[in-house]
């Protein structure tokens, strides 16, 4: 194995674990379909597969490049640029949308007398040595992560069979049609087709022949345990689901193993720290180095400590309580980061399109 590649079988452990790092944010959509909420987790896994596969077709046609380069090719240097930038501004703002959601988490339920700006700072910390470290060796420790995620979820899971009520999901399929899409629409984009991340990073995969198998692979894990979780919160909680605050992180709390184990939210605390320190510090190489590029510097390695710090700031200061979060995550997260999963993409595949058309056009003979 090329030690500066990673394996197929690691971008689909990565793409797994990325999107299990969005586990904060899937009580967003509970308080909208309630006992449905499985639903809309199918639905918007179905739905995300639309740009998942413009991701793939975009690595296809452009092997080795990210998207930063197949934008200039596209678009022209200077158009190019302005889109790349684009791209750029919203990897940042995920660095510190998601470090925000993990300091509340921290200093709501773990560490209550610890100031929100001392965990932003330690998390980032970390996750900029490991994005400084490089893309390789994240992927490396992906599988870890994954196996700890999986072992924990699902012996939770089992544990939990005997308080799970399968009657709190009646009556089913009761609710406005609109609510089923405005949920389905928000567990597409957020969890899954934040993924879309990856487009900086496929160049750096061994075989192009693998990303698309690989790339989906890790979507399709992703969905089948947000599932699992998403069934076992409501079997459990029932109706009072809505009004608990991180209702996975509840479900952990009444978990009990015999008289010795009786704090089980810590193990899941731990998890959900390990799996946002992974998508953190995906988001931080993939913004670092996009800058990089976009500046014509000559590594990314430089500017990390400076992103991330500027993200610290912006995580403390972007909302001024946990009700403009949920806010943000219910009603706008899904529609500002559907123009640039969704719009700029499809539109980058409708101009090549267009110019593969003009050209066929130009040899055409007469």
């Amino acid at each position: 194995m090329n030690d500066r590649k990673i394996t197929g079988r690691q971008l689909t452990f990565s793409v797994a674990c990325f999107i299990h790092g969005s586990t904060l944010l899937s009580s967003f959509v509970v308080g909208i379909t309630k006992q449905d909420t499985w639903v809309a987790v199918l639905m918007g896994f179905l739905i995300s597969m639309i740009p998942a596969f413009m991701y793939i077709t975009l690595a296809k046609k452009f092997s080795g490049k990210n998207i930063i380069f197949i934008n200039e090719i596209v678009f022209g240097k200077v158009l190019g640029k302005f889109i790349s930038a684009l791209y750029v501004l919203f990897f940042f703002s995920l660095v510190f949308l998601n470090t925000r959601e993990v300091g509340m988490f921290v200093t709501g339920y773990v560490l209550s007398e610890t100031p929100l700006a001392v965990v932003s700072i330690m998390l980032m910390v970390t996750c900029a040595y490991a994005a400084n470290k490089g893309i390789v060796p994240l992927a490396r420790i992906a599988f870890l992560c994954m196996a700890l995620m999986i072992a924990v979820k699902v012996l939770s899971t089992v544990l939990l069979i005997p308080q799970m009520d399968l009657s709190n999901f009646a009556p089913s399929f009761t609710l406005p049609l609109i609510k089923y899409i405005q949920s389905a629409h928000t567990i597409a984009i957020l969890p899954f087709d934040e993924v879309m991340v990856f487009l900086m990073i496929f160049p750096y995969v061994e075989e192009t022949s693998d990303i698309g198998k690989s790339f989906i692979g890790g979507i399709v894990i992703g969905f089948v345990l947000m599932f699992i979780i998403c069934i076992r919160d409501w079997a459990v909680f029932g109706p009072i689901s809505p009004i608990l605050s991180q209702l996975t992180f509840q479900t952990a709390r009444i978990l009990r193993i015999s008289d010795i184990i009786n704090r089980t939210e810590v193990f899941f605390a731990i998890v959900l720290f390990v799996l946002q320190f992974f998508k953190i510090s995906i988001l931080l190489f993939a913004t670092t180095l996009g800058v990089a590029q976009l500046f014509g510097l000559n590594s990314y390695k430089p500017i990390v400590l400076i992103v991330g710090a500027i993200s610290v700031c912006f995580s403390i200061i972007v909302w001024d309580s946990v009700a403009e979060s949920v806010y943000w995550g219910s009603n706008v997260a899904a529609v500002y980061s559907s123009f640039f999963e969704v719009v700029l993409p499809a539109m980058t595949l409708l101009v090549i399109l267009i110019k593969k058309k003009s050209k066929k056009a130009e040899v055409a003979p007469i």
